[in-house]
């Protein structure tokens, strides 16, 4: 948001207003951080429609490679589990 080209007029009452997004937000809850820009004029001005969409776009990368390392770790545990019930299931049958 600092170094989007709009103007500090709106730039202000956006960032004032996304602090109030995150202050609203329960533990856990992504904030809607696009009704901040939207309500100051952010879907008829492209700049700070820019704005929106790179931090909103941003925040959710970011959350997306947090999660990486935890669903790689669950995938391979239900394959470590699905082989060993494949092996135990032959031998039994056997």
């Amino acid at each position: 948001m600092l170094d989007a080209p709009v103007g500090l007029s709106k730039k202000v009452p956006v960032a004032l207003d996304l602090r109030e997004a995150f202050a609203k937000a329960r533990a856990g809850e992504v904030p809607d951080l696009a009704r901040p820009f939207d309500a100051h004029g952010a879907r008829s001005d492209s700049a700070l429609g820019a704005a929106r969409d790179d931090l909103v776009g941003t925040i959710e990368e970011t959350i997306t490679r947090a999660f990486r390392p935890a669903f790689f770790l669950s995938a391979a545990l239900a394959g470590l589990a699905s082989v060993l019930a494949f092996v135990f299931r032959r031998r039994v049958v056997s």
